[in-house]
């Protein structure tokens, strides 16, 4: 006896037919992989009528269909016509459920263009970066909670530096005034402050990124060089800077803003370093990627980099 949902998509004269073998990863709606004769004329919906009908499903479930990895978005037997086959040949069906493509919840406005966005993944905030030099954290329902004000530049960059759920949360932005900043705010009193500014930057600030341990983090510049700090303490420079060094030290509310020296300078690139991350696997934690201008990835073990060993490879041309 004929399948009901072929018949449903047939008419009364003759018409072309192709064997379909359907398969799917998605093994809850796994079928049969013999052979299905089916009218080459079909296309998505009629395939998922087919689908459905062997799956005995109570409730329609859609489908989209793929040949050779590309989705079919025309009909069987447009194709057999692109690519040259007959209906003598048996066309291996891949079938997965249906999604509805994303929609906007909200959006967050700015007054200037965004150059960074980063979410933490255990506080809930998320922080910006704006052509407007400066950088904010928002809550998940949009409303902004503080805005960070200090850069003389864009906002380039932007990294969290302590991914807990704890108080206050801590951040690191960086601009196009060749600063790295470090801020702490604050939810229990709404209040945000500039803790330290990083040294020795050569050109602006393209990219930040802290190690899983969460105990260094590493400015990419358009100067070609990748500088490397420790989030500890210990290398705060709390000496009063020369009065021809006014980046070096900032005040603000009467506090002295201590000044983080650079573990390492590595030249890594020649040209502009547009992105920098350290291996997220514990294990590897101390290794660095970088990507510049010069049409290059390389790494480096940052422990030994710290110790003056240039150990930078190519690994991408």
């Amino acid at each position: 006896m004929a399948d009901p949902a072929i018949q449903r998509d047939s008419n009364p004269k003759a018409e072309a037919q192709v064997q379909v073998r359907f398969h799917t990863k998605q093994q809850k709606y796994a079928i049969t992989d013999a052979p299905i004769l089916v009218p080459s004329r079909l296309r998505r919906y009629g395939l998922s009528e087919i689908v459905n009908h062997l799956l005995a499903a109570a409730k329609p479930i859609p489908f989209d269909f793929l040949i050779d990895g590309k989705f079919i978005r025309t009909s069987l037997q447009a194709y057999l016509d692109a690519h040259n086959l007959s209906t003598e040949n048996v066309l291996d069906v891949e079938y997965l459920e249906s999604t509805l493509p994303p929609t906007q919840a909200g959006s967050i406005k700015h007054d200037d263009w965004i150059c960074a966005v980063k979410a933490s993944r255990k506080s809930p905030f998320i922080a910006t970066g704006s052509y407007d030099a400066n950088a904010r954290i928002w809550d998940r329902a949009g409303n902004c909670v503080a805005t960070l004000q200090g850069h003389e530049g864009a906002v380039k960059s932007i990294a969290w530096i302590n991914e807990t759920q704890d108080q206050p949360v801590r951040l690191l932005s960086g601009g196009l005034d060749q600063q790295v900043m470090g801020w702490e705010y604050s939810n229990d009193d709404n209040k945000s402050r500039l803790i330290f500014t990083c040294a020795e930057q050569t050109g602006s600030v393209e990219s930040i990124a802290v190690n899983v341990a969460q105990s260094h983090f590493a400015a990419a510049t358009y100067g070609g060089s990748i500088n490397v700090w420790s989030i500890a303490n210990g290398d705060d420079d709390d000496d009063e800077q020369e009065e021809d060094e006014p980046r070096k030290r900032r005040r603000t509310d009467g506090r002295r803003i201590p000044v983080k020296r650079a573990m390492a300078i590595l030249d890594a690139h020649v040209g502009a370093v547009s992105s920098v991350v350290f291996d997220q696997d514990a294990t590897h934690g101390s290794k660095l990627y970088s990507g510049g201008w010069d049409h290059s990835v390389r790494n480096c073990e940052t422990i030994s980099c710290v110790y003056g060993i240039r150990a930078f490879k190519r690994v991408l041309p």
